[in-house]
């Protein structure tokens, strides 16, 4: 859940490219058709996913409504940061939009093969980003409107928002789908 600008492979944060290393070397690769869950709330946390390919929601669902809290695609690491690293179960379900291609990490692998003091350097700087992403989503949905928001996604991820169904993304700004279809229509997207 570290999107929209946490690509891994090419960062410069310290220790990322261990990170992507260690990744690379524990993950085993999994197919994960369109709609398949790869966390579901409630399940215990024992690993994060690497996106290789596709595209993910991050959703809550409530007795009401589901709401959609983010968007991930390739090279963004997928977990429930708070259950993993605290040994709880997940806050919430993480499904595929698209046919997608991942790397399971087990976390106990991880830790063991980055080392205690890599291991803290990589987990901070990780939580320093997801920080940043959470309080830049809690900003924007207060003080955004949904176009705003809209357009923010579109010049920040153009290419990656081509993936995501228009009935995903008006849920995930809060409005219909004909309210988004009018402000593309605004926007000639």
């Amino acid at each position: 859940m570290f999107s929209p600008d946490f690509t891994l492979s090419n960062s410069n944060l310290p220790g990322s490219k261990l990170f992507y290393a260690l990744i690379h070397k524990i993950g085993r690769r999994k197919l994960v058709p369109k709609g398949k869950l790869i966390i579901r709330k409630g399940s215990h946390a024992s690993a994060f996913f690497y996106i290789k390919k596709g595209a993910f929601k991050t959703i809550v669902k409530t007795p009401h409504k589901n709401y959609i809290l983010a968007f991930t695609f390739v090279d963004d690491v997928e977990c429930c940061p708070t259950a993993l690293l605290n040994n709880l179960p997940n806050n919430f379900d993480i499904e595929a939009i698209t046919d997608s291609e991942v790397l399971i990490c087990d976390f106990e692998d991880f830790k063991k093969n980055a080392g205690t003091e890599e291991y803290f350097n990589i987990i901070s700087n990780i939580l320093v980003h997801y920080s940043v992403f959470l309080e830049t989503q809690i900003i924007d949905s207060l003080s955004l409107t949904a176009e705003e928001r809209y357009h923010k996604l579109l010049v920040q991820q153009p290419d990656k928002m081509k993936q995501i169904p228009l009935t995903l993304i008006a849920s995930y700004l809060g409005i219909s789908l004909e309210r988004l279809s009018r402000i593309r229509r605004k926007m000639k997207v």
